[in-house]
């Protein structure tokens, strides 16, 4: 995220499946827009967020929320593969931005997502497993 987008609080759910090693979930993250993130130049433009995003993961819906009341779904999701980058899109141009800014610049993220739990390599959420009384036991 950049410096002008504070996360404030994280809302993580992971929901793993050891029959598949699959996993699904969904997080929430409260966040703080500083005044300096919207400027004269980008006012307009599309609200975007950028974070790290794990090759191994899909996300499946996208929303944001703004002061809990007005949401947006994601207008495009762009992942680079190289720098596992996602860049989420959102058009905000029919929300007042001072409105925004003046009501405690609080958005919430929400995004739920699943993906595959790696068996083969320790990149993102992975598989380990170790032998209790004869038995198998894995842990993601």
């Amino acid at each position: 995220l950049p410096s002008s987008i504070i996360p404030l609080h994280y809302d993580i759910t992971l929901h793993p499946n050891f029959v598949s090693d699959t996993f699904s979930g969904w997080i929430y993250i409260n966040l703080e827009i500083k005044s300096q993130h919207f400027n004269d130049t980008n006012m307009n433009n599309p609200f975007k967020i950028q974070f790290n995003q794990g090759s191994t993961i899909n996300i499946t819906f996208i929303e944001l929320q703004i002061n809990s009341t007005i949401s947006y779904q994601a207008q495009s999701q762009s992942y680079n593969i190289d720098t596992q980058i996602n860049t989420l899109t959102f058009n905000l141009s029919n929300y007042n931005i001072s409105t925004l800014l003046s009501d405690n610049n609080l958005l919430q993220l929400y995004m739920t997502y699943n993906g595959v739990l790696n068996t083969d390599r320790y990149d993102g959420f992975y598989i380990s497993q170790y032998e209790y009384n004869n038995i198998s036991i894995k842990n993601a």
